[in-house]
C-alpha cells in the first residue's frame, strides 16, 4: 500500500509539473521541428547520389516532423492534462534524434569519416518505428487518456513491452549495418558487438515489430467498434479518430 502511495504521489507531481512547463515545452518542439525540418531538407540535397541513403526517404521522414511536432505542440498547450500531445512529440523527437544519427553518419561516412561511432549512428534507424507504433498507444488510450478496461490494459502493456523489445532488437541488431544487399559505404563498417550473439539477440528481437504493429491496427479496430456503441459527445471524439484508423 505505502509503494502504490508513493507511485500515486510521483506520478501526481509529475503531471503537474508537465502542466505547468506545457507551454515551454510546446513551444520549444515546435522550434525543434521547423529547424529540424529544414535542416534535414538541406541535409537531403548535400549527400552525393549513390551513396546508398535513399535522399528521397530522409525528405519524407524530415516532412513527417511537421505534423507529429506541430499537432503534438498544440495538443500540450491546449491539453496538457491528456497523453496525446505529449506521445505526438516524442515521435518528433525520436524522428529528429533518428534523422540527426543517420543523416549524419552517412555524412561523416561520404566524407571518409567512418568508424565505429558511424556505424552505431546509422542503428538508431531503429528510432524510425516508435511514431508509427506510438499511433497504437493513442489507439488504446483514446478518448479519455488511460485505457479503459481489462483488455485496453493488457493491450496497452503488450504494446508498450513490444515497443521496447523492438527498438532494442533494431538497435543492437545488425539490420543496418550487416546484410549484403547494404552499398559498401554501409556494409563496411562494424560495431565491437558485430558478429556476437548480441547482433543476434537483437535480430530475433526485432520480430517484436510486426507484432506492434497488428496490436496497434487491432486497437484502431477496436476505435471504430466503440465509435458504432459510443453516445454524445464520445462518439464525436471517437470520430475523428476512427476516420484517421
Amino acid at each position: 500500500a505505502l509503494v502504490g502511495h508513493a507511485g500515486t504521489t510521483v506520478r501526481s507531481r509529475l503531471q503537474a509539473s508537465a502542466v505547468r512547463h506545457a507551454s515551454a515545452v510546446a513551444v520549444g518542439v515546435i522550434v525543434l521541428t521547423f529547424v529540424g525540418t529544414v535542416a534535414f531538407l538541406l541535409m537531403a540535397r548535400s549527400l552525393s547520389e549513390g551513396n546508398g541513403l535513399d535522399t528521397f526517404e530522409l525528405t519524407s521522414s524530415a516532412c513527417q516532423l511537421v505534423p507529429y511536432g506541430l499537432v503534438g505542440a498544440v495538443l500540450i498547450a491546449r491539453r496538457p492534462d491528456l497523453p496525446f500531445g505529449w506521445l505526438l512529440c516524442l515521435g518528433a523527437v525520436a524522428m529528429f534524434v533518428e534523422l540527426t544519427a543517420v543523416g549524419g553518419s552517412y555524412l561523416a561516412l561520404q566524407n571518409g569519416h567512418g568508424g565505429e561511432w558511424a556505424a552505431w549512428g546509422l542503428s538508431l534507424s531503429a528510432l524510425g518505428f516508435v511514431p508509427l507504433a506510438l499511433q497504437g498507444v493513442i489507439n488504446v488510450r483514446f478518448p479519455p487518456g488511460r485505457a479503459q478496461a481489462r483488455f485496453g490494459r493488457l493491450m496497452e502493456r503488450a504494446l508498450l513491452g513490444g515497443i521496447g523489445l523492438a527498438l532494442l532488437g533494431g538497435f543492437v541488431g545488425d539490420s543496418a549495418t550487416g546484410h549484403e544487399e547494404l552499398p559498401e559505404l554501409v556494409s563496411g563498417q562494424r560495431r565491437s558487438i558485430d558478429g556476437t550473439f548480441v547482433t543476434d539477440v537483437g535480430n530475433t528481437l526485432s520480430v517484436a515489430i510486426p507484432v506492434v504493429i497488428l496490436l496497434g491496427l487491432l486497437a484502431g479496430v477496436g476505435i471504430i467498434v466503440r465509435c458504432f456503441r459510443a453516445q454524445g459527445v464520445e462518439r464525436q471524439q471517437l470520430q475523428w479518430r476512427a476516420v484517421g484508423v
